[in-house]
């Protein structure tokens, strides 16, 4: 049994996939749906709550921007939690590491899982099925965070680690949530469950305002790997990660000088090295005011 929590922003999107779940999920179920189309609440506040509402021991968090395509994924999401006293949290998408350097992005460094269609609204693109590996190893991946798009964790995991509140956007919860359970619990990617998204995450100032809370919060427990290429050392992968959101931010966002060093002084890059963080702090100047 499953209690499935949405924050809701379109009715006819609600109402399309609870028809869906109720044709795949193949288990005794309930939605708690939250009408959210004016953006007053938070998402975390909004999944708190669904928490505390919720009457079953299984709780999954999905967009409502679904379509699931594995028939009684219900069952496979039970049986995938039965006997796994230690597995805390599953996703359809994540990372082995997490850097210290505010923002997404590690799958740059080759380790990320993912399964799912992915439809695009921000960008002319054609739907595609996102599978990373093309042939995972195993259908059960250890991670250290999934995306927020659906995952799923026993009630009490999510009783114990309640959302962070002081996010009151859309942005970030899935990190800092994944973060949490991961200090006591296994976070995996499961291969076994297939939906389609139909919209993608996009770069924002608001998004990056919730990277930098979150990595200011647990600055200390990152960087975070759980696997690293044998070539590359931590400091490599922290400045790799690091050029690369900072264009990012610089393409997408349009930050300042000023930015770059917040972004900077908010990772726990300091920690890694004096002389690493002499570079990037060089690099902030050369991304941001000469545009290299």
């Amino acid at each position: 049994m499953i209690s499935i929590v949405i924050s809701s922003v379109n009715a006819k999107q609600l109402d399309r996939v609870s028809g869906n779940i109720n044709r795949t999920i193949g288990v005794p179920y309930e939605i708690i749906a939250f009408e959210n189309a004016e953006g007053k609440y938070g998402i975390a506040e909004i999944y708190n709550d669904g928490v505390r509402k919720a009457k079953y021991d299984m709780l999954c968090f999905t967009h409502e921007d679904v379509e699931f395509h594995t028939n009684n994924w219900g069952k496979v999401v039970l049986n995938i939690f039965e006997g796994r006293l230690n597995l805390g949290l599953i996703g359809l998408s994540g990372s082995t590491i997490k850097s210290s350097v505010p923002g997404g992005g590690d799958n740059i460094l080759g380790t990320n899982f993912t399964n799912l269609i992915q439809y695009y609204k921000f960008e002319k693109r054609p739907p595609q099925h996102i599978c990373e590996p093309l042939n995972p190893r195993k259908s059960l991946n250890p991670v250290v965070f999934v995306d927020g798009v659906w995952f799923c964790c026993p009630k009490k995991i999510a009783e114990q680690y309640p959302f962070d509140e002081t996010l009151k956007g859309f942005h970030g919860y899935d990190i800092d949530f994944s973060l949490a359970v991961g200090e006591a619990y296994e976070v995996a990617v499961t291969f076994d469950v297939l939906l389609s998204h139909y919209s993608e995450g996009n770069f924002s100032k608001e998004w990056l305002d919730a990277m930098l809370y979150i990595h200011r919060k647990r600055k200390k427990q990152l960087p975070k790997y759980r696997e690293l290429y044998p070539d590359l050392s931590v400091q490599s992968a922290e400045k790799k990660t690091f050029k690369y959101l900072l264009r990012k931010y610089r393409d997408n966002v349009g930050i300042t000088l000023l930015d770059g060093v917040e972004i900077l002084n908010s990772s726990n890059i300091r920690s890694l090295g004096l002389l690493l963080y002499i570079k990037l702090y060089y690099y902030v100047i050369k991304i941001l005011l000469f545009r290299k």
